[in-house]
């Protein structure tokens, strides 16, 4: 070999090795390194979003030949593909469980990733509650929202609403709640971790919300209880709850005895804190009504206390009030709704029956008393009944919402006043029912609300104060 073709072979390989093979820089010791990436957002593996809601992904990226890679960050979902590029991208999901990729190159072809799972799902509701005037409800996640009216008690728990919403607004404070009932122009909730909280009622002076004060709040305030609630009841202007030993509890107003402590209104007129029941029965479900209440025990019995002119409390006896809860005749029972001057209630094959005032049922009135249990005109059996006020709604075996018993104009009782059960919220199916004054709600298994009756406050959640009628709108979704 000639001096010259040495020289020219030394220079090739010594130009070779400075420069690497031709697929990008190399470091100082002729290697390319791999590039690095951090996912910034979401900041936690196994995140729940709503379909309905963006979600902002984001990571960086280096490499230590070239340096800042973040606008070649590509994003992709295994369910969905390209979510687009960058160092930042903003996307929706449709509904499943989505790993989310980060991937980056460098130009020595080197790579470098980083997941997140994210669980995309529907916003749904879990369950529902009405007032005279207002409507509340819990999403899947626990949050609670209002809608309605809110302009003398603040009953939907949101201060910044001077008057009313006609679409669901969430509730002031994070809280999350498992359940909501609603009295007349208040609410209370039992909270995931077993405490209670209550709003509204800032007309009255009654001690109503059990926090130890006589006055209403406009966001909800804790319930002063020594023990945890797993269920929770809105009466008028009391409440009621129980324990997880089964033992009940009621505070506000005992304007009926409807505390059912053992003490009529001359001898106690509020109770600003839970004070337990003058009973040592232990309850598995507790309703309040407007001024009576009813309980049901794991044997199927139940006991009411309250108002008793009209023999509703179903022992049999007329007197003005108990002030002790009661065990009424008949069962077993399944379920029990107390009505005004009446009481519903359900066997075990789910036939409804009642006693109190029979002309409440058609008139309204205090009349024709039935002392003891009697069985309603009805092929239909049903799950569950409610009572909103001289009217029940029962939810029918097959999910169907059939209603009884006296209304007037724009309730949720078609016709108005119906002596046998009719059918009511139109061809869904329902899981759940709520009722009070004129207007009525209903969950359907997938998770949605309908509501009909008055909706002139905007109690329906339709985003409209028009009066609706027997025809059921549907809630809005919050950021639908």
């Amino acid at each position: 070999m000639s001096l010259t073709r040495l020289s020219t072979v030394f220079l090739l390989t010594f130009i070779t090795m400075a420069c690497g093979d031709g697929a990008g820089p190399v470091g100082q010791n002729g290697d390319n390194s791999a590039p690095s990436l951090t996912i910034l957002a979401p900041a936690a593996d196994d995140i729940e979003v709503l379909t309905s809601e963006t979600v902002r992904f984001a990571a960086i990226a280096n490499d230590p030949e070239d340096g800042n890679l973040g606008t070649a960050i590509e994003w992709a979902s295994d369910l969905d593909g390209v979510l687009g590029s960058g160092a930042e991208v903003v996307a929706t999901l449709t509904q499943g469980v989505h790993t989310v990729t980060a991937s980056v190159r460098d130009s020595g072809g080197r790579e470098a990733s980083g997941s997140r799972t994210v669980r995309a799902v529907p916003f749904t509701w879990t369950s529902v509650t009405v007032g005279s005037f207002h409507s509340c409800a819990v999403a899947h996640d626990g949050r609670a929202y209002c809608w309605g009216l809110n302009e003398y008690d603040g009953q939907l728990g949101v201060d910044s609403i001077e008057r009313l919403t006609p679409t669901p607004t969430p509730v002031d404070g994070d809280h999350r709640f498992s359940s909501l009932d609603a009295g007349g122009a208040h609410t209370c909730g039992v909270l995931q971790t077993g405490g209670a909280m209550c709003w509204g009622a800032t007309s009255d002076e009654e001690g109503i919300l059990g926090s130890g004060s006589l006055d209403g709040s406009r966001t909800p305030t804790s319930v002063q209880a020594s023990s945890a609630f797993t269920n929770v009841t809105g009466g008028h202007q009391y409440n009621c709850g129980l324990d997880n030993a089964g033992v009940g509890y009621c505070w506000g107003w005992n304007w009926a005895s409807t505390l059912g402590i053992g003490a009529d209104p001359t001898q106690v007129d509020e109770a600003t804190t839970p004070q337990a029941l003058d009973t040592p029965a232990r309850f598995e479900r507790i309703v309040a009504g407007i001024s009576h209440a009813c309980a049901l025990t794991a044997a199927s019995e139940i006991h009411c206390w309250g108002s008793s002119g009209s023999a509703e409390i179903g022992d049999g006896q007329v007197r003005s009030w108990a002030t002790s809860p009661m065990l009424a005749a008949g069962g077993p029972w399944t379920a029990v709704a107390p009505a005004a001057g009446y009481t519903a209630a359900l066997d075990e094959a789910g036939r409804p029956w009642y006693w109190g005032s029979r002309t409440a049922m058609t008139s309204g009135g205090g009349g024709d008393r039935q002392l003891v249990p009697d069985t309603l005109p009805t092929e239909d059996t049903y799950t569950d009944l409610v009572a909103g006020g001289s009217y029940v709604c029962g939810l029918t075996s097959d999910g169907r919402a059939r209603c009884w018993g006296s209304g007037y104009s724009q309730t949720p009782v078609p016709g108005g006043t119906q002596p046998a059960p009719v059918d009511a919220g139109g061809a869904h199916r329902y899981v759940q029912l709520a009722v009070h004054g004129a207007h009525a709600c209903g969950l359907t298994e997938d998770g949605k609300i309908f509501c009909w009756g008055n909706g002139g406050s905007g109690q329906l959640g339709h985003g409209s104060t028009v009066v609706v009628n027997d025809d059921p709108v549907e809630v809005v979704t919050p950021g639908g």
